[in-house]
């Protein structure tokens, strides 16, 4: 399940707003893997508009990641941890027979969307949205 675009994640915009980083959309969703055989994560999510453009969105560990580089480097190491803390509470990956949510950052969402794919970790061929059942 997605929500397209999704509200912002208040911790995650704490530390965006304390490197004066411009806004980002956030996309939530739910992983049902209850069905799965193995564990999975879900590293990026593309949109693709009507005209074949690929809009990309990547997961909130890696966008943190990407945050936490703009710190100053003389900032306390309290205040740094916490980067760390909220980047790794967005780490785990979904095991089978588990459901669970993810998030993932990027630009303002397109106006019309024609199909939806995932990249997963350990695959190298993105998965295409599916209707919920």
């Amino acid at each position: 399940m997605l929500q397209v675009p999704g509200s912002p994640v208040p911790e995650i915009e704490e530390i965006r707003t304390f490197v004066n980083a411009p806004p980002v959309t956030y996309i939530t969703g739910t992983v049902d893997n209850r069905e799965g055989a193995k564990t999975i994560r879900v590293a990026a999510m593309s949109i693709f508009t009507p005209e074949g453009r690929e809009v990309k969105y990547e997961e909130a560990f890696k966008y943190i990641g990407e945050l936490l580089d703009k710190v100053p480097k003389d900032t306390p190491f309290q205040q740094r941890g916490k980067f760390s803390d909220v980047a790794n509470s967005y780490l785990d990956p979904i095991p089978p027979l588990a459901v669970k949510d993810f998030v993932l950052a990027g630009p303002e969402v397109p106006s019309q969307i024609t199909g939806i794919t995932f990249s997963l970790s350990g695959t190298f061929t993105p998965v295409p949205a599916e209707p919920a059942r």
